[in-house]
């Protein structure tokens, strides 16, 4: 009656735990933050089992009732941070369009899309916009720019290293990225540019070289822990003045 698929992507484990746990330093930690986070990683665990149905939905109808009762509860603990945050209803709205894009992607088998990956990059980046909601009761944007920058250009990096290892374009495409954006965080603030340095830096040092894919996603999971502190230190400093 019921089926679970478990999340092979280790990378992904730190795009669900990076930006709610950003958000909570732009904001006061409460009670709610507990139910949000609760909801959160039940929604993760879902979204695998809902994507796993929707590409063979006639030989996978038990994953389709796992996605339901996963999302029934999920639903259950996202209520009570939503009626005394109101204001995330917005966020949680602006992620709908976004799981479309990635169902879309899926349909036409082409999971593996770099701009699939962005929108998911995008359904977690907001993840951050409600951990700082909560609590603070404002919309802080750099809760959701900085994580989504950040793991844009891991998404690159990653297509240099795996599907993409032999392709020129994503190679310039990683390289420049991760200039640009280094530069940009330096202008933003220093911390911001140099914790990113690591980021160019391994951009450009790994690529040609052969890594297993368990071994990108647990590099790929220490360096979001460093840039995570990095980014704590910074939203710290700033929002404590």
């Amino acid at each position: 009656m019921f089926a679970f698929n478990k999340p092979s992507q280790h990378g992904t484990w730190a795009m669900l735990t990076f930006p709610p746990v950003l958000g909570l330093f732009y904001s006061t930690f409460t009670w709610q933050h507990l139910f949000f986070f609760t909801g959160w990683l039940i929604i993760f665990f879902m979204s695998e089992q809902l994507l796993f149905w929707y590409k063979r939905p006639a030989k996978r109808k038990e994953y389709r009732n796992t996605t339901i009762l996963m999302g029934f509860t999920a639903g259950l603990f996202f209520i009570i941070p939503t009626l005394y945050n109101p204001g995330v209803i917005l966020l949680f709205s602006a992620m709908l369009p976004l799981l479309l894009v990635s169902l879309t992607f899926v349909k036409l088998k082409k999971e593996r899309h770099i701009l699939n990956d962005l929108s998911g990059i995008a359904i977690f980046s907001l993840a951050g916009m409600i951990s700082a909601y909560i609590g603070s009761e404002a919309y802080h944007f750099s809760a959701f720019i900085l994580p989504f920058l950040f793991f844009s250009g891991s998404a690159f990096f990653v297509k240099t290293m795996i599907r993409e290892k032999k392709s020129t374009f994503y190679r310039n495409l990683s390289f420049g990225y991760h200039l640009l954006i280094t530069g940009l965080m330096f202008l933003w603030h220093p911390i911001l540019g140099a914790v990113l340095l690591i980021s160019l830096g391994r951009a450009i040092w790994f690529w040609g070289k052969s890594y297993t894919p368990k071994q990108i996603g647990i590099f790929e999971i220490a360096n979001s822990t460093i840039v995570l502190i990095a980014y704590i230190v910074y939203v710290v400093s700033v929002y404590s003045i």
